[in-house]
């Protein structure tokens, strides 16, 4: 008897390979393959989901992946989580990787400085929120113990 094909994929040897043109910044992300890519295709819909948590970018990615192969449509995907230390996640499709042309470095360059700018207001807006949030309650604090301060005179005259 033979034995079965193994059905799970380990770090060291993939079942199916690994997820090619995955990168986060400029570093390649290795990830492996869940599925071998179907050669016939009788119908497919191209579209685009939006990435909602970063837990969901390995499947994500492997699925632009195969609807690159499939369709040998030219496709980038990038994305970032808002609270995220780290570069930005990515994906070039095979196609065009082979078909590059230099602008393509120039939308990898802009698409980097559009999320370090996005990262950065929002942590300024939350910074400048919080430093007048502070102010506010130092305010509030003040102005407390300056009723109270008057509220102790007022009953002193009401006791005279």
């Amino acid at each position: 008897p033979t034995k079965p094909r193994r059905s799970r994929a380990t770090q060291k040897d993939p079942l199916f390979g690994r997820v090619t043109g995955a990168a986060k910044g400029s570093q390649p992300w290795i990830s492996e393959s869940t599925r071998r890519y179907r050669r016939e295709i009788e119908k497919i819909i191209c579209r685009v989901s939006v990435v909602c948590t970063m837990s969901k970018l390995p499947t994500e990615f492997f699925q632009r992946e195969r609807l690159g192969e499939e369709t040998g449509c030219w496709l980038y995907l990038a994305a970032q989580h808002p609270n995220a230390h780290e570069s930005f996640a990515h994906f070039t499709s095979r196609r065009l990787t082979l078909d590059w042309i230099p602008t393509l470095d120039t939308v990898h360059n802009e698409t980097n400085k559009l999320f370090i700018s996005l990262q950065r207001s929002r942590r300024s807006n939350a910074a400048e929120l919080s430093a007048n949030l502070m102010a506010k309650e130092a305010a509030l604090s003040a102005a407390l113990a300056e009723t109270t301060d008057l509220r102790a005179k007022n009953q002193q005259l009401e006791e005279q």
